[in-house]
């Protein structure tokens, strides 16, 4: 659901131009400046690889940003299948990995990985959220709850944007 919801939102009128990325003066390093470099690791199945690929294609055809493979950039995303679908918010700097493990071989949690790359958090976790939607916290399962704290106006910006229900950001009602 949450990847139609993607090609839905990409294949709009354009017109969603700004997100609620990472804003923190302490870290002006985490953006990337000359696109984004990525590789495969060894373990990378050709599903992780194809919809990794199309989930770029994705934030590509709505954005200014370019990904291109290159394994020897200095900053690069190793792409592989660990354990979990994870990823490090913003450029790290030097290698930095997008895992892509057991059951997380679609288009949208690589276009949700790739974002936390980029730069986002989690629609769910803006400063503002309260006022968009309730989260029970009871009814989030313990190893969950971490990914629902509230950022801060001051690292998590949003640019005076309404809440994004049908962000690839956001979280469904399932954690």
């Amino acid at each position: 659901e949450q990847e139609d919801q993607l090609i839905d939102d990409i294949s709009d009128d354009g017109t969603r131009s700004k997100r609620q990325a990472m804003r923190d003066p302490r870290y002006p390093g985490k953006r990337w400046h000359e696109g984004v470099k990525y590789y495969f690791d060894d373990n990378a199945s050709p599903v992780v690889k194809s919809v990794f690929k199309k989930a770029t294609e994705l934030w590509k055809a709505d954005t200014c940003i370019d990904f291109k493979e290159d394994k020897n950039a200095k900053d690069t995303i190793r792409v592989h299948v660990g354990t979990g679908c994870w990823s490090c918010v913003g450029r790290v700097g030097g290698l930095q990995n997008i895992s892509l493990g057991q059951g997380c071989e679609s288009i949208g949690t690589a276009a949700h990985e790739i974002g936390h790359a980029l730069g986002f958090y989690h629609a769910h976790s803006r400063h503002d959220r309260d006022e968009f939607i309730t989260v029970d916290v009871a009814n989030i399962k313990p190893e969950w709850v971490d990914q629902f704290v509230l950022r801060t106006i001051a690292n998590n910006y949003n640019y005076n944007l309404t809440y994004d229900w049908g962000s690839i950001m956001h979280y469904g009602a399932t954690r």
